[in-house]
């Protein structure tokens, strides 16, 4: 860092090489340093280049497409695109300097400061006038105020130089509007291969397909010529790539698919082939007639099991209804499950009395004792026990009656109902 003594501070603030980047107040104002370069660029990509001092001129040395690369507070990198620079150059750092030595203070250093950057420190008159009447001139002696900001004529001068010399703007954008244009579809193209890549990279087969790279740092305009010439072909390179490696993969899948579908069948558990099918439906390499002769396998499995349920309900029910209807089994209880509907209640303590709440509906029982049969048994006479519902304890308000899918009586009550709603049950 070029050090600053007590001569060139003086120097400084009086042949006008003073900053006037602060106001009156003492405030900074970097509103010059704003709008100095095209806020936006009809490109897609950036392409960013080092400005470098070479002998008494300025080049750009070395060209990237990688933004991580331009981190490097060490070099002047810029974007071709806005011809602007990558670092904060529109920020105004006030700083210390010793006034003997020239060497920035241990606590207020002028960290920004950087010729490659055109960043340089300036005298800050009115901050150091400032200083001086509060400290009766004391300050000047111990240490004097900088201001480092960005030098916009230098490195216009230093940028136009550099350009000139890879052929000036309209060899720029002869380069990089195709460049940017072609070098969105290589990467959209890369990036779908890749990630297919990457999705089945455990896969042996996949050791036969590299992931795709292109280079993306250059040493030369020439090269960065040169790939732009190369991003049709490269392009080209990477789609033949994704292609066998989708018909690879598409080969591999349906073969592990037509193996594991030939020890199914419409006799296979249901479990086998629910599994089989969810590997398989929305795999992206699998072939779909396979797929449905799965499906058709699965079909026929769940066709006979609602078969063989209705059948054992039909006759369990047959059973039921055969037990209701035996009169041997008159005295017995008896239970018909329905949707049960009553007025909730509730209790006040203030008044000590209950009071309705609102009216509900929850699967429910009656259940009743049977007291005889009509003389073709289909008809229960029964009387009532009481009423029951699913999820604990059923509360009602008295001198209601809940009622079950239109079946309404009080407890004690004698009904007649059909058998086939009613089955043997136990408390």
């Amino acid at each position: 860092m070029k050090k600053l003594g007590l001569a060139l501070l003086i120097s400084s603030a009086l042949t006008g090489c003073a900053s006037t980047s602060t106001t009156s107040n003492g405030r900074i104002d970097n509103s010059h340093l704003t709008n100095l370069f095209k806020p936006t660029t009809a490109y897609k990509k950036d392409i960013f280049a080092k400005l470098e001092k070479i002998d008494d001129g300025y080049e750009f040395t070395e060209f990237t497409l990688d933004k991580r690369k331009i981190d490097n507070k060490s070099y002047a990198w810029v974007n071709l695109m806005t011809s602007e620079p990558t670092w904060d150059y529109q920020r105004i750092q006030r700083c210390t300097v010793t006034t003997v030595t020239g060497n920035d203070s241990s606590n207020n250093p002028c960290s920004t400061a950087s010729e490659i950057r055109f960043m340089e420190r300036q005298y800050d008159a009115i901050a150091n006038a400032q200083m001086a009447i509060a400290t009766v001139g004391l300050s000047a002696a111990i240490a004097s105020y900088m201001l480092v900001e960005f030098q916009p004529e230098e490195y216009t001068e230093a940028y136009t130089d550099a350009l000139t010399k890879i052929g000036g703007e309209a060899k720029l954008q002869a380069t990089f509007g195709p460049l940017s244009k072609e070098l969105s579809k290589l990467e959209g193209e890369a990036l779908s291969y890749n990630t297919l890549r990457q999705r089945y990279s455990s896969m042996e087969l996949l050791s036969a397909y590299e992931y795709f790279k292109y280079e993306n740092t250059f040493n030369s305009f020439p090269e960065v010529e040169a790939f732009a010439e190369s991003l049709n072909t490269l392009h080209d390179e990477v789609q033949v790539k994704k292609e066998s490696l989708e018909q690879s993969l598409k080969l591999h899948f349906v073969q592990q698919q037509r193996d594991e579908l030939s020890a199914l069948s419409s006799n296979s558990a249901k479990h086998q082939l629910t599994a089989y099918l969810d590997k398989y439906k929305n795999h992206e390499f699998a072939d779909e007639n396979l797929t449905h002769q799965a499906e058709g396998y699965l079909l026929h499995v769940v066709s006979e099991e609602l078969d063989k349920r209705l059948f054992e309900e039909k006759v369990a029910r047959a059973a039921q209804l055969k037990a209701v209807q035996d009169p041997a089994n008159i005295g017995s209880q008896v239970c018909r499950d329905g949707q049960l509907n009553y007025v909730g209640v509730g209790y006040s303590s203030l008044h000590r009395q209950e009071f309705a709440t609102d009216r509900s509906d929850e699967n429910g029982q009656v259940l009743a004792f049977i007291e005889g049969h009509s003389p073709d048994k289909n008809r229960l006479k029964l009387r009532i026990k009481g009423y029951t519902v699913k999820s604990g304890t059923l509360r009602y308000l008295s001198d209601t009656t809940p009622s079950l899918d239109g079946l309404s009586a009080p407890i004690g009550a004698i009904v007649w109902d059909s058998a086939n709603n009613w089955y043997i049950c136990v408390s």
